[in-house]
């Protein structure tokens, strides 16, 4: 028969495979980077960031009136609430696009 000490250390070593079992791996969400000021934010071969506890991964595109220009930048940001939209200024077309999965930034938007 197996004695108290036996048993207590069984049974701890049960539960520890049980929680270990249920414990979920967490990845923090990853997304494509580039500043304004960078060449070639456009393209689709860029660095990717590890965004830590921010949520969304972002693309913003000033497209300017005056042609064919546009500027992109691409970061990572907090919030769950944030919508896709296009607003008109003065001389250009600024849109904000977002999204919530690994890369998913790394589109290039034409207007």
């Amino acid at each position: 028969m197996a004695s108290a000490h036996h048993l207590l250390a069984a049974a701890f070593s049960l539960c520890g495979l049980l929680f270990l079992l249920h414990v979920v791996t967490v990845n923090s969400l990853r997304c494509k980077t580039c500043r304004l000021t960078d060449e070639g934010c456009d393209s689709r071969d860029l660095p990717e960031k590890d965004c830590g506890s921010y949520a969304l991964c972002r693309t913003v595109v000033f497209f300017y009136k005056n042609g064919d220009t546009q500027v992109t930048f691409r970061d990572c940001v907090n919030g769950k609430d944030w919508k896709n939209k296009c607003e008109d200024v003065v001389h250009s077309r600024n849109c904000y696009y977002y999204c919530d999965t690994d890369n998913c930034n790394n589109i290039s938007y034409k207007q």
